[in-house]
This record gives C-alpha cells, sequence and structure tokens, in this order.
C-alpha cells in the first residue's frame, strides 16, 4: 500500500504531526487529511478541503480527515497528541483505513 500524507503548516505544528503519521503508515498508495487546530472552533479546519483535492488528483482518500490539537496558534502541540497521530497512523495501515 503506498500512502500520501498531505498537510499545510504555517507554524510547523501540522508538519510535526504528518511526520509522526506517516511513521505509522510507512507503505501505501492511499491518501489522508489532517490539520492542527485550536481546541475551540476558530475557523473551519483545513483538512475539510484536503480530501476533494487529493481526490481530483487521483488519490484514494481513505480515512476521514483529522484534527489534532495545539495549545496555542503558533503551538505547541497538546500533550498527548503525538502519541494520538502515531496510533492513527498506525491503525489506518492494520484496519485498512476504512
Amino acid at each position: 500500500m503506498n500512502a500520501a500524507v498531505v498537510y499545510e503548516s504555517m507554524f510547523g505544528n501540522t508538519r510535526a504531526v504528518a511526520e509522526t503519521i506517516a511513521e505509522g503508515l510507512r507503505c501505501g498508495r492511499r491518501a489522508v487529511a489532517l490539520d492542527t487546530r485550536l481546541s475551540y472552533p476558530l475557523i473551519a479546519g483545513a483538512a475539510r478541503a484536503i480530501p476533494r483535492r487529493l481526490a481530483h488528483q487521483g488519490y484514494e482518500v481513505v480515512a476521514r480527515p483529522t484534527g489534532f490539537i495545539v495549545e496555542v496558534t503558533q503551538g505547541p502541540l497538546k500533550p498527548g497528541e503525538h502519541e494520538r497521530a502515531r496510533a492513527w497512523g498506525a491503525g489506518l495501515v492494520r484496519y485498512g483505513a476504512r
């Protein structure tokens, strides 16, 4: 299985989560979408728009978009989010990302 982790990162937090998720994926040709966000709704997360872009490029989007929480806008990630990201990535492979 091939996989692509597509993200947008202004402050580096989303990049950190995406790289951690990639550790869990390590193989595949499917795609997932994610973002980092504050714990309270400020604006819609970027992950909602990414699956359309991926599908347009011919990727199979294999999981619902998800968001990982930062403590403040510029980070850092909330404690436990790296672990949650790694487990999410590993679960995508283990359970076929459905």
